[in-house]
Formats: structure tokens, C-alpha cells, sequence
């Protein structure tokens, strides 16, 4: 684990230290580079910023679901609960005590965008992503920005820019939307008040849906092997 935590590190760093070159270039002058790669991160992420922008959102997988509900309220992973990743334990939420959230309303378009391919994976988690909406008059008074975090570490995990963290439990009261979405695409989408049980029906047949995928899906490539269609 601690050697897989070092590798996503050097990861992590090589990547901040290439995007780092190329704004040291734009400011010498070279600005082919860095435009080039805006205009790259707006055509992969563009029409997805589109559909986030001017909203806090806090995103977690179903299986925390029936835990929310039954604590009313979002509360901060102080060890109780699993690990997403690896390095959730190095990251300035876990460390702090506080709820990661994404801040689509205070950055740029283009500050925005340049970190899309860091939180992507957290929009397709399996068999859905749980998004919450946060009504964001409640956020104003909790919120802490990455823009207002001192320099950390480099072994501290964050996403300059696009998150920000809650420095207390989210009540449902300040849920507004529950969505529910696969692949990335909303499949479900629940406003607050919303019914208690066809959340849960939501995400039981969603996990049902992957239990059986991932059930087929040997047997088709068994079959198709049999068949001389498996390559």
C-alpha cells in the first residue's frame, strides 16, 4: 500500500510539474503550448463543465447512501468509513476533519476545466455516482475554498482550484438535488423533499443492474470464445 501511495505521489508530481512548465513558459512568451492545451482541455471537458457550473457539489458511491440518510446528514470520514482510494488518507479533507465537495461556482471556466482529468473518476464510480446538490446559501457559511488553504505539503492530496471542503456535517436539510448517475449521464434525479424509499428502490435496482453485468459479462466473453469470435 505505502509503495502504491509513493508511485501515485511521483505521479501526481510529474503531471503538476509539466502543467507547471507550460504556464512558465506562457509567462516567457511561449504561448503556442499553452493555449494548445487549453483548447484541449476545453474540447474533452468543456460540454461537462457545461452541465456542472454554479453549483456545489459533494459526490459518494451508493452504498453511502442508506448511511446518509439514516444519519441526516453527510459526515466527515474521520476513519470510520472505508477508503475510496488509497490516498484518501493523505488527502487535506481526512487530514482535516472536513467534507470534500466540488466548488463549480467560484473558479474560472478555465481554471475550472484545467483540473477536470483529476475529479473525473469521481462522476463514474459503479454502479452509479451519488451527486448532491447543496443548496448554496448553506454552503457560503461552511464553505472553505481552495483558493484560502496555505501551500501544503507535496505528499497532501487536493484538487487546486475546483475543490473546496465543509467544516461541519451536511444536514439533508441542505441537500437540494440527489442524482443518480451512470456513466458520467444522470439516470435519476430527486429534489428535496424527496421520497425516502424510491431512493433506496433507485439504488437497489442499480446495484442489482451491475450484480447482473458483471455476471454476463464472463459468460459472453465465454461464449463468444467458444463460438471463435473471442480474438
Amino acid at each position: 500500500m505505502e509503495k502504491r501511495q509513493r508511485i501515485d505521489t511521483l505521479i501526481d508530481a510529474l503531471v503538476w510539474l509539466r502543467r507547471k512548465a507550460r504556464r512558465v513558459a506562457r509567462i516567457g512568451g511561449m504561448d503556442d503550448e499553452y493555449e494548445q492545451q487549453v483548447a484541449e482541455d476545453e474540447r474533452r471537458h468543456g460540454a461537462f463543465y457545461e452541465q456542472l457550473a454554479g453549483r456545489y457539489l459533494h459526490c459518494t458511491k451508493c452504498s453511502a447512501l442508506p448511511l446518509i440518510l439514516a444519519a441526516g446528514e453527510v459526515s466527515p470520514n474521520r476513519g470510520q468509513f472505508e477508503f475510496t482510494y488509497p490516498q484518501t488518507a493523505r488527502s487535506f479533507a481526512f487530514r482535516n476533519g472536513h467534507i470534500a465537495i466540488f466548488d463549480f461556482l467560484s473558479p474560472s471556466r478555465a481554471e475550472a476545466i484545467q483540473h477536470f482529468w483529476k475529479l473525473g473518476s469521481f462522476f463514474y464510480w459503479r454502479p452509479a455516482t451519488v451527486m448532491l446538490d447543496l443548496d448554496p446559501i448553506w454552503v457560503e457559511s461552511h464553505i472553505l475554498r481552495a483558493r484560502d488553504v496555505p501551500i501544503q505539503p507535496y505528499d497532501v492530496m487536493l484538487i487546486p482550484a475546483v475543490e473546496a471542503w465543509i467544516t461541519a456535517p451536511i444536514p439533508l436539510a441542505a441537500i437540494t438535488k440527489v442524482t443518480f448517475l451512470v456513466a458520467g449521464k444522470a439516470y435519476a434525479e430527486f429534489t428535496n423533499p424527496w421520497d425516502v424509499e424510491v431512493l433506496g428502490a433507485t439504488r437497489i435496482e442499480l446495484e442489482k443492474r451491475h450484480a447482473m453485468s458483471k455476471d454476463i459479462d464472463p459468460l459472453v466473453r465465454a461464449l463468444a470464445k467458444s463460438s471463435g469470435h473471442g480474438g
